[in-house]
């Protein structure tokens, strides 16, 4: 049992920092092109990611569709400004979002191991 928390822990540990890490590289490109872009194009940073960003391999849906078009042209405009940020962006983005569902996979394994050894 205390193998199964030890190794749930740097798990999770290791998900925090990276999330960290990645928040804190995502606040940084974001104030940039706060700073950099005209007021008309703020829109595409004003909000933290909201879209899910698997968008690079989805499926053509009509709800996805909206999603993926939103996304492909807030990044050409961030590019269009500074490619390098704009990547900087799109990576900790990414980041964001999987160290988020490495954390919640290694939850779920640990609650369902728990429960299963506590039977």
């Amino acid at each position: 049992m205390k193998w199964l928390i030890i190794q749930y822990l740097i798990v999770l540990a290791g998900s925090i920092c990276i999330y960290v890490r990645a928040l804190f590289r995502w606040f940084q490109a974001k104030r940039y092109f706060r700073n950099a872009l005209p007021y008309c194009d703020k829109e595409c940073i004003k909000f933290f990611p909201r879209y899910p960003l698997w968008h690079y391999r989805m499926c053509s849906t009509p709800w996805y569709d909206k999603i993926a078009k939103d996304l492909v042209k807030r990044n050409q405009i961030l590019m269009g400004y500074d490619k390098e940020k704009a990547e900087q962006l799109i990576r900790a983005e990414k980041q964001l979002f999987w160290s988020w569902s490495v954390g919640g996979v290694a939850t779920a394994i640990f609650a369902f191991a728990y429960v299963m050894m506590n039977r």
